[in-house]
């Protein structure tokens, strides 16, 4: 049976398909008030909760919201998808950083 030494080699081992695991590490996400969605607020707001709970992953959640796209109503629809810029994606770059 495989033991972790630490959280990340319980992850990692995940893909290893020959290797046995004592648990599945596992994580739980939720969206914070709006005080901590950016900045550092987020990045403090997450790490107490990563702490709190014990997870054996953090996931930084995307709080920016994309521009409403009303011709995208059918999955075909999704090839038309606009690529944006990296500044769109500044404020959550910011806080993983």
């Amino acid at each position: 049976m495989f033991a972790a030494k630490n959280k990340r080699d319980a992850v990692l081992a995940l893909l290893d398909r020959n290797a046995r695991q004592d648990y599945i590490p596992a994580a739980f996400f939720i969206h914070f008030d709006k005080a901590f969605h950016f900045g550092p607020p987020a990045v403090q707001k997450h790490l107490e909760y990563f702490r709190y709970t014990g997870m054996d992953f953090v996931k930084i959640q995307y709080e920016r919201t994309f521009p409403p796209i009303p011709d995208i109503k059918r999955p075909e629809d999704w090839r038309n998808m606009p690529s944006y810029k990296l500044d769109f994606y500044q404020p959550e770059l910011e806080a993983v950083q």
